[in-house]
């Protein structure tokens, strides 16, 4: 209980200075419950669901995680840890995905990834695997912070490093002091008590709720009935608005696969959504709800960097939906705006794949953009049909692009976002 706060400890270890075994963490110890709880005790109490458990009671779905030596004097903190992170770093599972980090050395808080080395390129559900982990810029690159479960390699061991510039620990840096190595979670705000909120069509409708209640309207995990209809979403409360997010997908800088709009994944659901977290909650049947009328617009917009950047489509009209990620019916006229301007443009959209297809004709996967032509004043552009390099989710500030290859986009690092606002 120092420092004004209480973290909550699962994982205790002693080690010598510079000096560790490579087998204390395990997917065994780290899943499960070993030693007597205590201060200066060798003791795990399961990590992995009680990172889980904890995160299932905060609005946000994220909570802060500490990765720590010498009784945690020494630190890195992931202050917004995702829900599947538990399973993922720990049991070697699923793919590279982004985090922030920052350290007890500095104010500087980091972008990084974490499954490196050993992991990022296993299935999400396969067998769990005895792993050398890493939290960094790339494998051996920009390390915050390694450990070595697996029994060999001794390169690597539990390590933190405090700008963040790791290689791997025999290649010096890092700190390993003599003490208790820990792993430490804190909550973030509680869930929402929204039992007595009457039903709320989108985002903006919770985050005007809270606000006539005298309180501060948080973004997490709510959910909404637009039409009456049931979906569970992430609102993003910040900036005085209420966003609804329906897709969230992270990507590397300018790196970046060509099936995450894929039609199957534009009008599913999958994942649970949180601000960290990889999900879709059927965007195409969420946007046709939360029109008031078919002859009412909305507005859209399409994000890098959870929409620290954006271009938004201010007048979003009720057939967007199925005609843009489904690649049906003509080209049509909209308006657009971006985050680095005022200026409404006037675009168009169901380019390049689509604008030659038939209203009913049966939806596919597609390379589609948002501008005065095929590859012409690009405002937006997106690739789910898994082919054409060229293309990829992107943004440009002044709807003056071509395609990604050509230039001038912005693919920032981070998490591609499509959220709805009325």
């Amino acid at each position: 209980m120092k420092g004004n706060e209480g973290w909550t400890i699962c994982y205790s270890h002693y080690v010598k200075q510079n000096d560790e075994g490579m087998d204390h963490t395990t997917v065994q110890r780290l899943t499960s419950d070993s030693g007597t709880v205590g201060l200066n005790s060798e003791f795990t109490s399961n990590c992995v669901e009680l990172g889980k458990a904890l995160t299932k009671e905060t609005q946000s779905f994220t909570i802060r995680t500490r990765i720590c030596i010498d009784s945690c004097k020494k630190w890195i903190e992931m202050p917004e840890t995702p829900y599947e992170f538990h399973d993922r770093f720990w049991k070697c599972q699923g793919k590279t995905y982004g985090v922030k980090i920052k350290t007890w050395a500095s104010g500087t808080v980091y972008n990084r990834k974490y499954n490196l080395h050993d992991c990022g390129n296993r299935g999400e559900s396969d067998t769990p695997k005895d792993n050398l982990n890493q939290i960094g810029s790339g494998g051996n690159s920009g390390i915050c912070f390694e450990h070595n479960g697996r029994g060999s390699d001794s390169n690597h061991h539990w390590g933190i490093w405090p700008s963040c510039n790791g290689v791997y620990i025999n290649k010096g840096g890092a700190h390993r002091d003599a003490g208790w190595n820990r792993i430490a979670y804190m909550p973030g705000p509680a869930k929402v008590d929204t039992s007595k909120m009457p039903k709320q069509a989108s985002c903006q409708k919770v985050f005007d709720y809270f606000k006539k209640q005298g309180k501060t309207p948080i973004s997490g995990t709510y959910t909404i009935y637009p039409k009456n209809k049931e979906f569970k979403v992430y609102c993003d409360m910040r900036n005085n608005e209420g966003w609804t997010v329906c897709y969230n997908h992270w990507v590397k800088q300018n790196d970046e696969g060509m099936d995450h709009t894929s039609v199957a994944r534009m009008t599913g659901t999958t994942g649970y959504p949180a601000a960290n977290s990889e999900f879709s909650v059927n965007c195409v049947e969420l946007g046709k709800a939360m029109h008031a009328s078919t002859t009412k617009t909305i507005r859209t917009r399409f994000c890098v960097n959870s929409c620290a950047k954006w271009v938004e489509m201010i007048n979003t009209p009720y057939v967007f939906h199925d005609r843009f990620w489904k690649c049906q019916g003509p080209t049509a006229s909209i308006k657009m705006k971006t985050w680095a301007s005022g200026t409404v443009y006037d675009r168009k959209y169901n380019m390049h794949d689509c604008g030659g297809r038939g209203v009913t004709a049966s939806a596919k996967n597609n390379l589609n953009q948002i501008g005065n032509g095929g590859n012409n004043a690009l405002c937006f552009e997106h690739n789910g049909r898994g082919s054409d390099s060229n293309h990829h989710w992107a943004i440009w500030p002044s709807c003056n692009g071509v395609y990604v290859n050509k230039g001038g986009s912005h693919r920032d690092e981070g998490w591609n976002r499509l959220a709805y606002h009325e």
